[in-house]
């Protein structure tokens, strides 16, 4: 069963880590994980994740590849990432 994933971080640059964000949608889709990403428009440095992947397994695996570590080591976010796990009740 698949499982919906939030995700809450502050950033510097939500354009820059946007930049960095979407270069690498192609290995989330890979992994068959789909998200969007937003802006909170009363709080700019606010960005959300919010999508779908297999198996909250499947998402731990994805989000501790080095590739996408690089984004939270890249100075850019300011915050550790918040991440929930919701599946349909």
């Amino acid at each position: 069963m698949s499982v919906t994933v939030i995700i809450s971080v502050y950033v510097i640059d939500f354009d820059e880590w946007k930049t960095m964000f979407d270069a690498i949608e192609m290995r989330r889709v890979a992994a068959g994980i789909h998200v969007k990403s937003y802006r909170n428009v009363d709080e700019p440095g606010a960005a959300y994740v919010i999508g779908s992947a297999a198996s909250k397994e499947v998402f731990i695996v994805f989000i501790t590849y080095p590739q996408r570590m690089k984004i939270q080591d890249s100075g850019t976010t300011t915050s550790q990432l918040v991440i929930t796990f919701l599946e349909e009740g």
